[in-house]
C-alpha cells in the first residue's frame, strides 16, 4: 500500500506534490475554501489548486465526500494522510503548513463566536461540529508549543468556549480550562477574556469557587487593560458564583452592575444574560413580579436576537415564577411544554434546558395526579422526587456536579436547574 501511494505521488508535478502535502495537515478533512486559503498562504498559485484537486483525484489519493448539507469535503484516507505528514516533514514546509492551518481555524472561531448567540447559531454549530478535529488539533498544538503560541490557545478557547457549551462537550472545556489554570499568563487583554470564558466553564463544571478565582483576575485584568467588554462578563460570572453560595443580595448587586455595562457598550447578549440571571437571583428573595418583568424582557430580547440558548432560559425562570409563587401552575406546566418543543428544534444545543422543562413537566404531572404521580423504573409515575432524581441522572451525563435535591423540598427541586 504505502509502495503504490509513493509511486502514485512520485509522478505528480512539484505544484500538486505540493497541494498534496498541504492537505495532510488537516485532520478529518476540510472543505474547498479552507484549502485555497491554506493553500495560497503557503505560496500556491491560486489558479493550480482546483487543477491540482482534480489530479489528485484522478490518481486516487484523495476523496471527494458529499456532507449532509450538500457541500463537498475533502479527505484523505488515513493511511495516505500518513504519508503525506512524511513527506510535509522531508519538505522542510511543515511549520509553515501548520501555521496556516492555525491561522485558518483561529479565524473560523472567531468569526463563528458571534453567530453562536444569533439566528444562524444552529448553522455555524454544525459548521463548528465538522471542523471540530480540526480545532482540537490547532488547540493542542498551541497549548503544548512554546511562549508565542500562548495568545493563540487563549483566543481560540475563548471563541469556542460557547460552542462547547451549547454542544455538551464538556471534557472539551474542561481540558482548555485546566490549561488556562496553570499556564503563562500572555497578553493582559487576551487573557482578561480567557479568564471569563474559563470562568463559564468552571460554572458550568459547578465549581464556583474556581469561577470566582477566574472571574476576580479577569476583572482586575479588564480594569486594568481598559477592556469593558471583558469587565461587564467578569461582573456576569461573580455573580453566578454568589448565586450559586446563596449571597443573593451580592448576587443582586453584581448582575445589576453587569447589566449596566452590557446596556452601555450595546451588548445585547450580555444583556438578556443579564437580565436571566437577575431573574434566578430575585426569585429567592420573592419578589415574583419583578421576576416576571425581568424574564420576560429577556426573552424578548432574546427572541429578537434569534438566540435560542437565551429564550429558552428565560422561558425556565418564568416556569420557575409561576410555579414557586402559585399564581398560576398551570401556566408554569403549559410553559414547560413550551420549552421542550422549543428546545427539540435544537437537538444537542438544548438539551440541558429539555431536561430542566422534563423535571418541571413531571413534578406538574405528580401534582395534577393528586400526589400519585412521576415516573417509575417501569414507565410509571411513582413520586415527585423519584422524577426529579431520574432527570438529575440524564443531566449528569451533560454536565458534572449533579446533586441529588431533597425530598423535603420539591417545589423547589422541580425547577432547582
Amino acid at each position: 500500500m504505502r509502495a503504490t501511494i509513493a509511486w502514485s505521488y512520485q509522478l505528480l508535478a512539484p505544484q500538486e506534490q505540493r497541494l498534496f502535502r498541504s492537505l495532510s495537515v488537516f485532520v478529518g478533512g476540510c472543505d474547498l475554501s479552507a484549502l485555497e486559503t491554506m493553500a495560497k498562504s503557503t505560496g500556491l498559485e491560486a489558479s493550480h489548486i482546483l487543477d491540482g484537486v482534480s489530479v489528485l483525484l484522478e490518481n486516487h489519493l484523495l476523496l471527494l465526500v458529499e456532507q449532509p448539507n450538500g457541500e463537498p469535503r475533502l479527505m484523505l484516507l488515513e493511511t495516505i494522510r500518513e504519508y503525506g505528514l512524511e513527506c510535509l516533514q522531508t519538505s522542510g514546509q511543515e511549520a509553515a503548513a501548520q501555521q496556516a492551518h492555525a491561522h485558518y481555524y483561529l479565524a473560523l472561531a472567531e468569526e463563528a463566536e458571534p453567530h453562536l448567540a444569533g439566528p444562524e447559531q444552529v448553522q455555524w454549530l454544525d459548521r463548528l461540529d465538522r471542523e471540530q478535529e480540526n480545532l482540537r488539533a490547532v488547540l493542542q498544538r498551541a497549548t503544548i508549543g512554546g511562549d508565542e503560541e500562548v495568545d493563540h490557545a487563549l483566543r481560540l478557547g475563548t471563541a469556542l468556549a460557547w460552542f462547547w457549551y451549547m454542544r455538551g462537550q464538556a471534557s472539551e472545556g474542561r481540558g482548555w480550562l485546566e490549561w488556562v489554570q496553570a499556564e503563562r499568563p500572555g497578553s493582559t487583554a487576551v487573557r482578561a477574556r480567557a479568564l471569563h470564558q474559563a470562568a463559564m466553564m468552571a460554572d458550568w463544571l459547578d465549581e464556583y469557587e474556581l469561577s470566582q478565582a477566574l472571574s476576580s483576575e479577569s476583572l482586575a485584568l479588564s480594569r486594568e487593560s481598559g477592556h469593558a467588554p471583558s469587565k461587564a462578563w467578569a461582573l456576569f460570572w461573580l455573580g453566578s458564583a454568589a448565586r450559586a453560595r446563596s449571597e443573593y443580595a451580592t448576587a443582586r448587586a453584581l448582575f445589576k452592575e453587569a447589566l449596566v455595562l452590557f446596556r452601555q457598550l450595546g451588548d445585547q447578549h450580555g444583556k438578556s444574560l443579564a437580565l436571566a440571571g437577575l431573574a434566578r437571583v430575585i426569585i429567592y428573595q420573592g419578589d415574583f413580579p419583578r421576576v416576571r418583568e425581568l424574564a420576560e424582557e429577556s426573552y424578548s430580547l432574546a427572541k429578537l436576537l434569534g438566540d435560542k440558548v437565551v429564550m429558552l432560559d428565560a422561558l425556565i425562570r418564568l416556569a420557575r415564577c409561576f410555579y414557586l409563587s402559585q399564581i398560576d401552575p398551570a401556566r408554569a406546566c403549559a410553559l414547560a411544554e413550551e420549552i421542550l418543543a422549543l428546545a427539540r428544534e435544537g437537538g444537542r444545543i438544548h438539551a440541558i434546558h429539555r431536561l430542566r422543562a422534563q423535571s418541571l413537566r413531571l413534578v406538574c404531572a405528580h401534582e395534577g395526579r393528586g400526589g400519585h404521580g412521576a415516573i417509575s423504573p417501569g414507565g410509571g409515575l411513582a413520586s415527585p422526587h423519584g422524577a426529579i432524581t431520574l432527570v438529575g441522572h440524564r443531566f449528569g451525563n451533560l454536565r458534572s456536579g449533579w446533586v441529588e435535591p431533597d425530598p423535603g423540598r420539591l417545589r423547589h427541586g422541580a425547577c432547582l436547574l
